[in-house]
């Protein structure tokens, strides 16, 4: 009988723990090893964009802000409820989830597709895993694996480094998503 009583709040405390580890990295099959994440995204820089997740369709609000020596990411509905919060110190992400509408789009998956599109080609080389290619074309690049006809196809439209319009399409996981920046603003150090 005591056993039973430790039970429960046992239960309800390990609940939405594992709830939270079941949102973190899922693992997918990506070309990008590890990377650190001040090379991931350009410094210096507030970015208001929406990103448009599919199959799920589902659209969140992006809002991220870089300086020299951290990055804040912050996932929310189009209602603007948080979804999760990513902060890059000391190159390491540290994740926040705060509700589970974005199953669709893990936090780690999403700094990675992010490192992608925004990483500059020199960086993105020495971090592709051994089986990956990177092409780069004028308006995007192509991450292959030439033994298989995986690829994720990363289209621009506008300037670097926030370009106006994304588009990222994984053929292998099957995602595509499409990131219009809303409003980039340089940050200069006081």
């Amino acid at each position: 009988m005591a056993g039973a009583c430790f039970r429960a709040p046992l239960l309800a405390l390990l609940l939405p723990c594992l709830a939270t580890c079941a949102l973190l990295p899922e693992e997918r099959d990506l070309p990008l090893a590890e990377f650190n994440c001040p090379e991931a995204i350009p410094r210096g820089y507030e970015v208001r964009a929406t990103l448009r997740v599919a199959p799920a369709e589902q659209d969140f609000l992006l809002a991220m802000g870089t300086a020299s020596d951290r990055t804040d990411l912050a996932l929310l509905t189009p209602q603007g409820v948080p979804v999760y919060r990513i902060s890059c110190v000391d190159d390491r992400p540290l994740v926040s989830v705060q509700t589970s509408t974005g199953d669709n789009l893990p936090p780690l998956v999403l700094l990675k597709y992010l490192a992608m599109i925004f990483m500059d080609s020199e960086a993105l080389s020495q971090h592709l895993q051994p089986d990956w290619v990177l092409q780069e074309q004028t308006f995007g690049r192509v991450f292959m694996r030439p033994v298989t006809t995986a690829e994720i196809r990363v289209g621009y439209q506008g300037t670097a480094p926030w370009f106006s319009e994304i588009e990222l399409v994984d053929s292998l996981n099957g995602v595509a998503l499409r990131i219009v920046i809303l409003e980039g603003t340089r940050v200069l150090p006081e």
